[in-house]
């Protein structure tokens, strides 16, 4: 009878958890929405409930206030960008057409992520620092792991020999680098949206074969 009771409480444990995930995803859903249709600063936590008709007390049960949930959004975003270049580690590439291959692959990938999530990107990376300091900061901590996947892929390419010596870490610093600025012409509108793969697909492509024909 105990054991039953037990398992009961657990399951009733867990139904709570994934139930308090849910809304608070759903929260973060609107948040997204709000703030691309209203904008930041004039969002209001009255906004982002009345998206998704559920009260205040609601919100403040997952979210200290719009600060919060904007850092969580921002996170969620920037960890899905990340999450596309997981599969190059599983399993690591043998050799230089390997891992240009595996990279064409993972830049296609995000370039997807970030076109369906357009207006997101629009606001966190052209408009953060308007936010406040600590989200930019965030930006500036998603880029830096940017740099350590990079460096991670280029030391062991050097190390393989299938890749040149190098100072690696200004060389991934210029890579990330180059793509941020390619990512806020597009977001600018001076990439043409049909040429975003292009352009991720010449960063690859100069990444791995530099002006040699």
């Amino acid at each position: 009878m105990l054991y039953k009771g037990s398992m009961v409480s657990e399951l009733r444990k867990r139904s709570d958890a994934e139930r308090r995930e849910r809304t608070r995803l759903a929260l973060m859903e609107a948040a997204g929405k709000v703030f691309v249709r209203r904008g930041y600063h004039a969002t209001q936590v009255s906004h982002i409930v009345g998206e998704i008709d559920v009260g205040q007390g609601t919100f403040y049960r997952h979210f200290d206030d719009k600060r919060a949930i904007a850092g969580a959004l921002f996170d969620q975003f920037a960890e899905s960008l990340l999450a596309e270049f997981t599969p190059m580690s599983a399993p690591l590439p043998s050799g230089v057409e390997q891992y240009r291959e595996a990279s064409l692959a993972a830049a296609a990938r995000a370039v997807q992520v970030l076109r369906s999530q357009r207006q997101l990107a629009l606001l966190f990376l052209r408009q953060g620092a308007s936010i406040d300091l600590d989200l930019d900061g965030q930006l500036a901590q998603i880029l830096d792991r940017f740099v350590v996947l990079a460096k991670f892929h280029l030391d062991r390419a050097i190390a393989g020999g299938f890749a040149r010596e190098c100072d690696s870490e200004i060389v991934s610093q210029a890579i990330v680098g180059m793509a941020l600025r390619q990512l806020d012409l597009w977001l600018g509108g001076s990439i043409d949206d049909r040429r975003v793969e292009t352009a991720a697909r010449e960063l690859v492509e100069f990444a791995f074969r530099g002006f040699g024909p």
